[in-house]
């Protein structure tokens, strides 16, 4: 790292990875994704880094974490991190 560094949000949900964007409120968020949680589904609005928003299907059966670390704050970050769920079949 090169001195600048800043907090990355990563939201997960349902093994797709969101990064939020720099200025969201991680409290926020998560407050949010609890309200929708206690639903039968409920849409949450997800402030993504290159101000891009995902719109995430929360529900009770759900699965989300939300991780914050420091990060380089020069680094690109991609707003969307696909997981590895899977075996995939390159033809």
């Amino acid at each position: 790292m090169n001195g600048h560094t800043e907090d990355q949000t990563e939201v997960t949900v349902d093994g797709i990875a969101y990064v939020l964007a720099s200025g969201a409120a991680p409290q926020d968020v998560k407050d949010l994704i609890a309200l929708a949680a206690a639903t039968a589904g409920s849409f949450v609005d997800l402030p993504l880094e290159g101000g891009r928003h995902a719109s995430v299907l929360i529900g009770p059966r759900s699965r989300v974490t939300v991780m914050t670390q420091t990060v380089d704050a020069d680094s690109p970050v991609s707003a969307v991190i696909p997981i590895d769920s899977g075996t995939w079949d390159f033809l």
